[in-house]
Order: structure tokens, then sequence, then C-alpha cells
């Protein structure tokens, strides 16, 4: 998955920068690929995917290119609403909801989730912020019952320390956050939410975490570059000669 989340996030970065129509080559390589491993969550990046490339063609393109990419991706949507309403159907979410009843139920289990109702579209939009919040914090680092949630726990400090530097960039470029890292924001969050929705328990969370980390860490990194290269920017305007100079200057000649 980090190879599929990879060429997503660097042919979006391409296309985002330089424009080259070429950079769509990765992006439908790592969407296939990510479909092939596990269906679900290529379903979510390919949604990411196009979401890129439509903010790319309405924002960074211009005149035909423009045009055929916001078709392609027009085309991409409605042959995607389908595979929503299927998956969202009543069936569908029966057995999800079995899933998560059985995770939620399995007292043996240390790293077991409270139970989330997912059995209707509307539940399932309520009780994600819940999942998502699981997904990124848990398993909590006093869970340290064995060896493997110890090493689980070394993951979470990794993360909160990211996350906290995460928010020292947003709120540092918060004008700007799409416009220099859209191609990253965008499969960053809805790879979340496709792991929201299929955690059962805290350690299979974890694992999942793992495949968000890497973008959560070039998100911060892009961040901070761009903010450096604003300061650096600025300090090499020249400033304009004060009043007192100028009168100086007057007085001289």
């Amino acid at each position: 998955m980090y190879l599929a989340e990879g060429l997503v996030a660097f042919g979006g970065a391409v296309l985002w920068k330089r424009g080259n129509i070429l950079a769509l080559l990765p992006i439908i390589l790592g969407c296939l690929i990510a479909t092939a491993t596990r269906p679900y969550v290529g379903w979510f990046l390919t949604a990411a995917a196009c979401a890129v490339v439509l903010h790319a063609s309405l924002t960074r393109q211009r005149g035909l290119r423009s045009l055929a990419l916001t078709c392609l991706c027009v085309i991409g949507i409605v042959a995607f609403i389908p595979v929503v309403l299927d998956k969202s159907s009543d069936e569908s979410l029966t057995e999800l909801q079995q899933s998560q009843d059985a995770n939620a139920a399995d007292r043996t289990a240390n790293l077991s989730l409270e139970r989330v109702d997912y059995s209707t579209r509307e539940n399932l939009i309520l009780n994600l912020p819940k999942r998502i919040k699981d997904v990124i914090l848990r398993p909590y680092v006093w869970q340290t019952q064995n060896t493997s949630q110890q090493l689980g726990a070394i993951g979470t400090l990794v993360v909160l320390a990211c996350l906290a530097l995460l928010a020292m960039a947003i709120a540092r470029n918060r004008k700007q956050i799409m416009g220099v890292a859209g191609p990253l924001v965008y499969p960053a969050a809805f790879m979340l939410v496709a792991y929201a929705i299929s955690a059962g328990n805290a350690g299979t969370a974890y694992r999942y975490r793992t495949h968000l980390v890497g973008l959560a860490v070039c998100l911060v990194i892009v961040l901070l570059a761009h903010r450096r290269q604003e300061q650096e920017g600025l300090s090499r305007v020249p400033r304009r000669p004060g009043l007192a100079t100028i009168s100086r200057t007057r007085t001289a000649s």
C-alpha cells in the first residue's frame, strides 16, 4: 500500500507543480495496485486521485488541457457512483456491522474498541469521527501489557509528534495548505476514512496507521519547507530607504 500511495502522491505532485499530463501514469498505476491489493482501500485512493486531478485541472491548468482533465474526472466520478451505492447498501453495511460487533464483543482481545453503529449510511457518517480518533490515537501509550503493545506505544508517540508538527505547520500555512500540499492532503484524508471504516480493534488500527504516517511526515516537511522559502523570500526583498536616509541624501546634495 505504501507503493500505491507513493505513486499517487508523486504523480499528483508532478501534475500539481509542472502540469505534466504524463503524471497521470503513476497515479493510475498506484490506484490499480491498491485496488488489486485491498479493493476497499483502492476505491478510496482512486477517489483521492480524482480529487487531486480535478483540483489541479481547475486551479493549475488552462484551456483545453484543463477541460480534458475536468471531463476525465467527471467521468471517473460518475463511474464511481454505482460502487459507492453498492458498498453502502443495507446488505454491505449489515456485514460491516456484524464484523464490528464481533470485534467489540471479543473479551479475549486486549485492544478491543468500543462498539460503533455502521448499520446505515447516516450512522456511518455520524460515528466515523470516533473511529478516526481511534485510528490516530490507539493503542494509547499506557496500553503496554505485552511487548507488542509496547512497540505499538512507540508508534503512537511518533504519530503524536507528527500531529503536533502538523498542527504547527497548518497554523502557519492555513490559507495556503491546499495550494501547497494538496497532492498529500487528499490521499491522507481519504485513506484515513477508509481505514477508520474497516478498523476492528486497536491493533488493526495501529497497523493501518503506519500507512498514514509516511504521508503525514511528507506533509509536515512540505509545509515547513514552504514556510522557510517564504521567510527567505521576504528577507531578500530590498527595503525602501527610510525618510531619514532620504533627508540626509538631499542635504548632502
